[in-house]
This record gives C-alpha cells, structure tokens and sequence, in this order.
C-alpha cells in the first residue's frame, strides 16, 4: 500500500482491517487472498473465499478460531456475477460464517466501491443478528479506484474502529487506543 500496484506493493500492518484493530487495541486475524471472491477463485491457485475459511491451501486444513468479532467485506471480487448469483453465494456465505462463528458477533462492510451494495444491505436484513455497516458516506482514498491507498486505508481504518465502538460498546471499554 505504499505504492499504486495493490499486490506487490501491499502492506497488511498498513491495512484498514489492522489500523482499525490497533485502534481498539485488538486481535486481528484476516482471511485475505488476493483477488478472491465468494465464486471467483483467488490469484495463484487459491480457492474461493467460502473453502478458503476452513483450509489455508489446497492441502492444509484450518480450524477457525473463536472470536468476539468477525467483520466480513466482500462482493468486489465477484462483480462479474449478475445479482442473482451473488445473493444466492452470498446468503450461503454468512450462513457458512454463523456455523464456523457460533459464538461471535458478526458484522458485514458494504465494500468501498459499494460492489452489489442493494444486494448485501437485503440479504444482511434477512439475518437478525448480523450487523450492517454502510461505507458509502466514508470516501477512503484508492490507488485505482478498487484498492485503498495508504491514506485511504488509514480514513477507512479509524470509520471502522467508530463503528465497531458505537455498535459493540460491551466490546471495546473507552475510546480507541491511538
């Protein structure tokens, strides 16, 4: 994130998923791939985001790990799916993430580039304990309008630890850490 190529130049401590994490003084633990999505495999063999959650490659199994927390954002990787597919991959999604996650609060980022944003606010409704976190007034800056820059990841970062703060109060005790 240091530089305008998202994957060689991509720095995960600089990630807005971390800055956010730092800010609430908490554990972070991600489930990135490059270029993947809920039916679009990943770059460089890496299966689809719903078979990546149990296994780390095509041959090494992972159990998840309990958390309070699971934020999830995806559908940018899947824009050359029409809206039907995506909700029909999408509600399969979150029911797979309540099953891994029994005891977790989850809670689902309309992605920056507001990818399938009509689709995620419906189908998030449909889950009563799921929580819904709009993007669209938050405006990070991108490299090429897809990838948060340093600066766009760090704005989106400190709106996500907000969020989190104003959503799971019992959660996190005071302001965020700076």
């Amino acid at each position: 994130m240091a530089g305008r190529n998202p994957g060689e130049d991509y720095r995960g401590e600089a990630n807005y998923a971390a800055v956010a994490s730092d800010l609430l003084n908490s554990r972070n633990v991600r489930i990135a791939y490059s270029a993947v999505g809920l039916q679009k495999p990943g770059t460089g063999g890496v299966p689809v985001l719903p078979d990546a959650l149990t296994a780390i490659d095509s041959t090494t199994p992972w159990q998840p790990i309990s958390t309070d927390l699971v934020v999830i954002n995806v559908g940018t990787n899947d824009r050359k799916l029409d809206e039907t597919a995506f909700t029909i991959v999408f509600r399969r999604f979150l029911n797979q993430v309540q099953r891994l996650y029994p005891n977790s609060r989850l809670a689902v980022l309309v992605p920056f580039n507001q990818a399938f944003a009509t689709v995620i606010r419906a189908v998030t409704a449909e889950f009563m304990q799921i929580e819904l976190i709009e993007t669209a007034t938050w405006h990070p800056s991108t490299t090429d309008d897809v990838h948060l820059d340093l600066a766009g990841s760090q704005l989106a970062g400190e709106m996500l630890a907000q969020e989190l703060t104003t959503r799971y109060a019992t959660l996190f005790s005071g302001e965020p850490q700076r």
